[in-house]
Protein backbone atom coordinates (compact mmCIF):
# COMPACT_ATOMS: atom_id res chain seq x y z
CA UNK A 1 0.00 0.00 0.00
CA UNK A 2 2.80 2.54 1.18
CA UNK A 3 4.41 1.80 -2.55
CA UNK A 4 1.53 2.24 -4.63
CA UNK A 5 0.46 5.85 -2.08
CA UNK A 6 4.16 6.68 -3.02
CA UNK A 7 3.36 6.24 -6.75
CA UNK A 8 0.51 8.37 -6.91
CA UNK A 9 1.91 10.85 -4.89
CA UNK A 10 4.83 11.19 -7.25
CA UNK A 11 2.47 11.17 -10.51
CA UNK A 12 0.09 14.54 -8.78
CA UNK A 13 3.51 16.28 -8.49
CA UNK A 14 4.18 15.81 -11.91
CA UNK A 15 1.03 16.73 -13.08
CA UNK A 16 0.55 19.76 -10.65
CA UNK A 17 3.83 20.70 -11.92
CA UNK A 18 2.98 20.44 -15.76
CA UNK A 19 -0.13 22.62 -15.30
CA UNK A 20 2.01 25.28 -13.18
CA UNK A 21 4.49 24.82 -16.27
CA UNK A 22 1.38 25.35 -18.50
CA UNK A 23 0.13 28.69 -16.91
CA UNK A 24 3.08 30.25 -16.78
CA UNK A 25 4.18 31.20 -20.56
CA UNK A 26 2.11 34.08 -21.28
CA UNK A 27 2.39 35.71 -25.03
CA UNK A 28 1.65 39.25 -25.70
CA UNK A 29 1.66 42.30 -27.92
CA UNK A 30 0.78 39.48 -30.93
CA UNK A 31 0.26 40.51 -34.44
CA UNK A 32 0.89 39.24 -38.13
CA UNK A 33 2.47 40.96 -40.39
CA UNK A 34 0.18 42.52 -43.67
CA UNK A 35 1.61 42.08 -47.18
CA UNK A 36 0.40 41.67 -50.71
CA UNK A 37 -1.62 38.82 -51.24
CA UNK A 38 0.37 37.57 -54.36
CA UNK A 39 3.11 36.67 -51.18
CA UNK A 40 2.55 33.31 -50.01
CA UNK A 41 4.67 33.40 -46.16
CA UNK A 42 4.56 36.24 -43.84
CA UNK A 43 5.84 36.84 -40.13
CA UNK A 44 4.20 36.63 -37.16
CA UNK A 45 5.62 38.76 -33.96
CA UNK A 46 4.79 38.50 -30.44
CA UNK A 47 5.89 38.80 -26.78
CA UNK A 48 6.78 35.96 -24.79
CA UNK A 49 7.00 35.94 -21.12
CA UNK A 50 8.21 33.31 -18.86
CA UNK A 51 6.63 33.90 -15.34
CA UNK A 52 7.60 30.60 -13.96
CA UNK A 53 10.26 29.46 -11.53
CA UNK A 54 11.82 26.87 -14.45
CA UNK A 55 13.01 27.33 -18.15
CA UNK A 56 10.26 26.55 -21.13
CA UNK A 57 11.48 25.14 -23.89
CA UNK A 58 9.22 25.86 -27.05
CA UNK A 59 9.80 23.30 -29.42
CA UNK A 60 6.97 24.06 -32.51
CA UNK A 61 4.70 26.18 -33.66
CA UNK A 62 1.33 26.53 -35.20
CA UNK A 63 -1.26 28.35 -36.94
CA UNK A 64 -4.24 26.84 -39.17
CA UNK A 65 -3.52 30.04 -41.55
CA UNK A 66 -0.12 28.43 -42.89
CA UNK A 67 0.79 25.19 -43.72
CA UNK A 68 3.55 25.24 -41.62
CA UNK A 69 4.88 27.69 -39.09
CA UNK A 70 8.12 27.80 -37.78
CA UNK A 71 10.72 29.71 -35.52
CA UNK A 72 13.54 31.73 -37.45
CA UNK A 73 16.08 34.40 -36.46
CA UNK A 74 17.15 36.76 -38.91
CA UNK A 75 20.64 38.30 -38.69
CA UNK A 76 23.20 40.08 -40.14
CA UNK A 77 26.10 38.19 -42.32
CA UNK A 78 28.14 40.30 -44.36
CA UNK A 79 26.15 43.34 -45.16
CA UNK A 80 22.88 41.13 -45.92
CA UNK A 81 20.28 40.27 -43.68
CA UNK A 82 19.75 36.33 -43.22
CA UNK A 83 17.64 33.88 -41.67
CA UNK A 84 17.85 30.64 -39.81
CA UNK A 85 15.35 28.35 -38.89
CA UNK A 86 15.84 27.81 -35.07
CA UNK A 87 14.94 24.05 -33.97
CA UNK A 88 13.56 25.74 -30.67
CA UNK A 89 13.52 28.51 -28.44
CA UNK A 90 14.54 28.52 -24.48
CA UNK A 91 12.65 31.62 -22.54
CA UNK A 92 14.17 31.39 -19.09
CA UNK A 93 12.30 31.61 -15.97
CA UNK A 94 11.10 35.08 -15.11
CA UNK A 95 12.33 36.46 -18.19
CA UNK A 96 10.51 37.63 -21.38
CA UNK A 97 11.51 37.39 -25.18
CA UNK A 98 9.81 40.26 -27.57
CA UNK A 99 10.19 38.80 -31.22
CA UNK A 100 10.95 41.16 -34.04
CA UNK A 101 11.25 41.94 -37.68
CA UNK A 102 15.10 41.52 -36.99
CA UNK A 103 15.05 39.26 -34.57
CA UNK A 104 13.76 36.13 -33.33
CA UNK A 105 10.31 35.82 -35.63
CA UNK A 106 7.44 33.00 -36.56
CA UNK A 107 7.38 32.23 -40.09
CA UNK A 108 4.17 31.19 -41.45
CA UNK A 109 4.53 29.46 -45.02
CA UNK A 110 2.56 28.63 -47.33
CA UNK A 111 -0.67 31.04 -46.33
CA UNK A 112 -4.17 28.89 -47.66
CA UNK A 113 -5.74 32.18 -48.11
CA UNK A 114 -4.99 36.17 -48.16
CA UNK A 115 -4.79 38.01 -44.78
CA UNK A 116 -6.94 41.09 -44.85
CA UNK A 117 -6.05 43.79 -42.16
CA UNK A 118 -7.84 43.38 -38.68
CA UNK A 119 -8.40 39.53 -39.08
CA UNK A 120 -7.35 37.60 -35.58
CA UNK A 121 -5.55 34.40 -36.30
CA UNK A 122 -4.88 31.33 -33.58
CA UNK A 123 -0.86 30.76 -33.58
CA UNK A 124 -0.11 28.44 -31.27
CA UNK A 125 3.59 27.77 -29.41
CA UNK A 126 4.42 24.33 -28.37
CA UNK A 127 7.08 23.14 -25.83
CA UNK A 128 8.90 20.82 -25.18
CA UNK A 129 6.75 18.77 -22.71
CA UNK A 130 3.68 18.95 -25.36
CA UNK A 131 2.20 21.60 -23.65
CA UNK A 132 0.38 24.55 -26.07
CA UNK A 133 -0.03 28.31 -25.60
CA UNK A 134 -1.89 29.65 -28.38
CA UNK A 135 -3.20 33.24 -28.80
CA UNK A 136 -5.43 35.35 -31.42
CA UNK A 137 -3.19 37.19 -33.58
CA UNK A 138 -4.19 40.27 -35.31
CA UNK A 139 -3.29 41.30 -38.70
CA UNK A 140 -1.89 44.82 -39.34
CA UNK A 141 0.35 46.85 -41.19
CA UNK A 142 3.90 47.12 -40.41
CA UNK A 143 3.47 51.06 -39.78
CA UNK A 144 0.02 50.31 -37.12
CA UNK A 145 2.04 47.58 -34.45
CA UNK A 146 3.88 50.25 -33.33
CA UNK A 147 0.94 51.00 -30.74
CA UNK A 148 1.76 47.43 -29.71
CA UNK A 149 5.34 48.27 -28.61
CA UNK A 150 5.73 48.36 -25.09
CA UNK A 151 9.05 50.15 -23.64
CA UNK A 152 10.48 48.62 -21.05
CA UNK A 153 13.94 49.66 -18.92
Amino acid sequence: MGKTLNILLCSLVVLGSSKVHSQSLIIDSGWIRLLPSSIENTAAYMKITNSGVEAIEISNVQSLIAQRAELHRSYYKNGLMQMRHLESLTIPAQSSISMTSNGIHIMLIGLKQSLEHGQLYEVCLISTLEERRCSKLEVLHPSDQSSFISHEH
